[in-house]
């Protein structure tokens, strides 16, 4: 379709026909919510081709007043209600706009979360430990540790060979390097200790003097501190008559607390089990210096990033269903790793004197309802996705829902001091009587009526928000088209077709 006659917006210089149309559109500075002054001097006047076609209108900078006819007269003043948000909104606010509800969420898509917090110190879990003290060992004196009994010997025995006989070599200090290798079941088999000799079940040991050995519970907590450590002879002689006795270097084991989520439970030690020696037991965490500590060591476990084996155990792996995200020195914010409803069916529980999380079971998690409008940070944002999620313009998915639409009865003028004129499409007195509802936590964030009102008669066609495009079919009655910018200088392109 050819242009044939436009005295304002001029075309662009060499463009054939079926070109764009950009120009400035003043309007007047009278115009108000609802009453809106003729298009007069300030109006462009586009004319059409004669031809039946179709034209394209895009609103750039400003939404756009639109009248058809062969001469556009006047615009009708558009009913409206007016929003306010001076807070932002809380979770699950929720706004209903004609037939459309809006609902406010921190998200389009909830991720479940929880949080754990550490109110003070936690108690760590604990090894059993204990010490043997030798004072001329000879031979055939015996050490027990549970139900293991190590003989001291001058000379391993020989045909048969004897499981846990240790050679004394000469000095405490060798015989207690030797019982430290049959303990372990560590180099010297045959030599060192007898050929049969196994791992201690129950202990590890661990540092040793020239008269000292200390030996140290596999697994924490207070299952091996019951343990028999006893001799003969008298010259080897443990503080207490258990492992965990309480006398002397006999310290009891601990159970440690432990935080469950996600289907793993983690435990908090002061000391992992593989850096005594032992074998490393999956999802320990190292509590460290403090609580700060102790978090920052969790959320590696959970996350299975650097620190296995140091501070937190070797063979841990990811938790597969949540993600430990920001923590601070006495929290962690923990997310579920698929958003929706299922997520909110995650247990988080403890064992904790002075720790919990947020509640028995993850919370937050929904999926995308189609009517979700994100929530920023502060209120100015909130009222930009706000205004993008009723006028259907940029940022469905992150600032709004996906499936949510351009409201078809209303739409959102620009904020001022926290407002916004919610107008009605319709002509006139037709968009009278729209529902315009709202159910907000904050006072402070109102709709100024439960309906539109206001409308009064005149000549307007369409109204084209900023930043989208409107098709027109127009046929031979439709000559003339009038461009008038809502409230302030606007661009438009035109198309015909």
């Amino acid at each position: 379709m050819a242009q044939k006659n436009q005295p304002i917006v001029p075309q662009a210089k060499g463009s054939p026909a079926g070109h764009y149309l950009v120009g400035t559109l003043l309007a007047k500075a009278s115009i108000e919510r609802a009453n809106y002054s003729v298009l007069s001097t300030d109006q462009v006047i586009h004319t059409l081709d004669t031809t039946t076609g179709l034209l394209r209108i895009s609103a750039i900078t400003k939404g756009l007043f639109v009248a058809f006819a062969a001469n556009p007269s006047g615009v009708a003043g558009q009913a409206y209600t007016t929003l306010t948000l001076a807070a932002n909104p809380t979770e699950d606010d929720t706004m209903t706009l004609g037939t459309q509800v809006y609902n406010y969420k921190a998200e389009t898509l909830g991720y479940a979360k929880s949080t754990l917090t550490l109110n003070t110190v936690i108690t760590p879990g604990s090894h059993a430990e204990s010490v043997v003290t030798a004072n001329t060992i000879i031979d055939g004196d015996t050490l027990t540790i549970g139900t293991t009994v190590y003989t001291f010997k001058t000379a391993l025995s020989t045909g048969p060979t004897v499981a846990y006989e240790v050679l004394i070599g000469g000095s405490d200090a060798v015989a207690l390097d030797n019982l430290k290798l049959a303990i372990n079941a560590g180099a010297g088999i045959g030599t060192n200790y007898s050929t049969g000799t196994v791992a201690h079940p129950d202990v590890v040991a661990t540092t040793n003097a020239d008269t000292t050995q200390k030996v140290v519970a596999r697994v924490p907590g207070t299952a091996a501190n019951a343990k028999a450590t006893t001799s003969t002879g008298g010259t080897l002689s443990w503080p207490d008559t258990t492992l965990g006795g309480g006398t002397g270097a006999s310290n009891p084991g601990v159970a440690p607390e432990t935080a469950t989520i996600g289907g793993k439970t983690y435990s908090f030690l002061d000391v992992l089990s593989e850096t005594n020696g032992a074998a490393a037991i999956v999802n320990q965490v190292l509590f460290g210096s403090d609580t700060a500590s102790a978090l920052d060591n969790f959320k590696s476990a959970i996350n299975a990033t650097a620190g296995a084996g140091t501070t937190y155990s070797t063979g841990t792996t990811a938790n597969a269903n949540v993600t430990a995200t920001t923590n601070t020195n006495t929290t962690q914010l923990c997310v579920a790793i698929v958003g929706g409803a299922a997520g909110n069916s995650i247990a988080t529980t403890e064992t904790m004197a002075q720790g919990s999380w947020t509640s028995t079971v993850m919370v937050g998690g929904h999926a995308d309802d189609g009517m979700t409008i994100v929530i920023g940070n502060a209120a100015g944002d909130t009222q930009t996705n706000t205004q993008a999620a009723i006028n259907g313009t940029a940022g469905a998915g992150t600032l709004y829902s996906s499936a949510l639409a351009e409201n078809a009865v209303v739409y959102c003028k620009d904020f001022a001091t926290n407002a916004a004129a919610i107008t009605a499409k319709a002509t006139g007195t037709d968009g009278d009587g729209i529902a315009t509802t709202g159910t907000f936590a904050s006072g402070s964030n109102t709709l100024s009526a439960a309906a539109t009102s206001g409308g009064s008669e005149g000549r307007f066609d369409d109204y084209i928000p900023a930043g989208t495009m409107h098709e027109y079919a127009i046929d031979d009655s439709t000559t003339v088209v009038g461009l008038l910018g809502d409230g302030g200088t606007a661009q438009a392109v035109l198309v015909e077709h």
